[in-house]
């Protein structure tokens, strides 16, 4: 019993730690089993963007921490990148032509149909999307078609305890397991003491006369001779 407490006292801590590092995992499992709910906020429908040679056009969307964003991208002619980033970054990329910026995982580059998921945990501001052509001057323009999708989830406050929750439970369970182990240990110590003393107070017999022989006696009381 007492490694079952603590078996489960490391799996409630592990489960603690995770869901506070991706809170993702609790908003999911939550809608999965009703005690949350999405809905669309945002739909840009299908819009068409022209980027110049050796040019960029950007676009802008406001996110929060709640928000799943889904968009699909089509150029024609193929071949641009699409750089996604934070205002700062988008900053920095403009004022130094493309240099000393940063970019989130889910940018592309050299695409011509692209579709994907933007959910970064904790995430909330606006987020900007750069379309860059590597077409020469003397290129015509790319036709990029761009269309963004945002559903927010509204998950009930008191489920933002549930990380907090599962690390305490799992340490009542860690220190629930060592009390037992140290009451079990304990215990078997007493009754070992107490056979123990049970054994003293049962007499024996003389092995002469068989006469009864008080605890700890070293001469028989009716025929007087040693035990020893």
């Amino acid at each position: 019993m007492r490694r079952l407490f603590a078996v489960l006292g490391v799996i409630f801590l592990i489960l603690g730690a995770t869901l506070a590092i991706d809170s993702a995992i609790v908003q999911t499992a939550s809608v999965v089993i009703g005690f949350s709910t999405q809905e669309t906020v945002l739909d840009t429908g299908s819009r068409l963007y022209l980027v110049k040679p050796s040019g960029y056009t950007n676009v802008t969307l406001s996110l929060t921490s709640d928000d799943t964003l889904t968009a699909m991208v089509q150029a024609n002619p193929s071949g641009i990148d699409l750089l996604l980033m934070n205002p700062g970054n988008f900053s920095n990329y403009a004022s130094n032509s493309g240099s000393f910026y940063s970019i989130y995982p889910q940018s592309k580059f050299g695409l011509s149909n692209y579709s994907f998921t933007f959910n970064e945990t904790g995430y909330s501001g606006n987020l900007v999307f750069v379309f860059v052509s590597h077409l020469p001057s003397s290129g015509g323009n790319t036709d990029v078609r761009f269309r963004a999708n945002v559903v927010t989830t509204n998950t009930p406050s008191v489920l933002n305890y549930v990380p907090i929750g599962a690390a305490i439970f799992g340490l009542f369970l860690l220190a629930l397991g060592l009390l037992t182990g140290f009451t079990g240990r304990k215990s078997g110590a007493q009754e070992n003491q107490s056979a123990q003393s049970s054994r003293n107070l049962v007499g024996s017999k003389c092995r002469f006369c068989g006469a009864d022989l008080n605890p700890n006696s070293v001469f028989c009381p009716a025929c007087k001779k040693s035990q020893q």
